[in-house]
Parts: structure tokens; sequence; C-alpha cells
């Protein structure tokens, strides 16, 4: 299935790319997303971001079911104070 992934922030110019259709087997989490996305990258983690995960708008947890055609978009905290 195919889903629709943004990165924002500096997660976009680690990995290289800020928006990408990726495919992954049907019934995927968000964890499994991530594992396919660092898989093709060159040593980047998303662990490094401590990133949140919205689908389709909204926040989501790692262990969420992905669907055909969602949209994840990942989220990087802000700093503040």
């Amino acid at each position: 299935m195919k889903i629709k992934v943004r990165l924002t922030g500096i997660m976009s110019s680690q990995f290289g790319w800020s928006e990408k259709e990726i495919v992954v087997e049907q019934g995927s989490t968000i964890t499994e997303l991530k594992k396919s996305i660092e898989d093709d990258s060159d040593a980047v983690r998303f662990e490094s971001f401590h990133a949140n995960a919205a689908v389709n708008q909204e926040v989501a947890k790692d262990q969420t079911t992905l669907n055909d055609g969602d949209e994840v978009v990942f989220l990087p905290p802000l700093a503040g104070g």
C-alpha cells in the first residue's frame, strides 16, 4: 500500500527529502514505516529526533496501523523556554 510521508524541520534536511510516497505492506504500523525510511537513509535514525507522528492530521502512536492512502507527517519537537 502507498503512504504519503512528509518530514518537517531538521528531519527533512537530514534525510534529504521533505515529501515522498512510500510503499509498505498492508497492516504496517508507524514503527514499520520508520524502519523502512531508515533502511533507505545513510545512518539517520528517527530516535535522534524524538519526533511525533500525525496520520491524516491526527496525532498517532508508533503502534498505529496505517491504511492505503494515509498521509503521515513526522514532527520534531520545537525548542522553547
